[in-house]
């Protein structure tokens, strides 16, 4: 069912403490930039955001638009010596709001003309158009979301130096 949701929670195991996370974490993240302007080449750090105690907050940087990728937030905490880290992969909230609107407000068009085409007993052709702005909506919004997640999941296990357990 998670292959059909544009979020993921996921869980990681390391044998680096806490302490030691938080530092490699650090050499990957650099404070949130609103603007960029092509600085791509010459920085090598692959995300921005934030960490805190033991909590970040981060999304990668691209040097390309995708309003689907997600915003990763995760919570580091000892296992006995080691560390498990729970992380959140979601994309940003006004994004979602957008597509639910746009998602939900169609999905009502295509029940009406659904049961305008059963009173009438007659198929109504333009209920095709709508059923595939629907699914562009969702096929863009779910594979634009995987496409990113699936890189930050293999950036978070080097990063981390953890393996995906869940």
């Amino acid at each position: 069912m998670n292959n059909f949701i544009p979020f993921e929670n996921l869980i990681y195991d390391s044998y680096l403490t806490e302490r030691e996370l938080l530092h490699r974490l650090s050499q990957f993240i650099e404070p949130k930039k609103y603007f960029r302007f092509n600085d791509f080449e010459n920085n090598n750090k692959r995300y921005e955001g934030y960490v805190s105690a033991n909590i970040f907050e981060i999304n990668r940087i691209l040097n390309y638009r995708n309003s689907f990728m997600p915003f990763i937030k995760g919570e580091i905490k000892d296992n006995n010596g080691r560390a498990r880290i729970n992380v959140k992969m979601r994309i940003h909230p006004m994004v979602m709001v957008f597509m639910s609107l746009w998602l939900g407000i169609i999905g009502i068009i295509i029940f009406a003309l659904l049961i305008s085409s059963i009173k009438e007993n007659k198929f109504e052709p333009s209920i095709l158009i709508v059923i595939s702005m629907f699914l562009a909506g969702y096929f863009m919004t779910l594979f634009g979301f995987k496409y990113e997640s699936k890189k930050s999941k293999k950036d978070l296990e080097e990063i981390l130096d953890a393996r995906l357990i869940e």
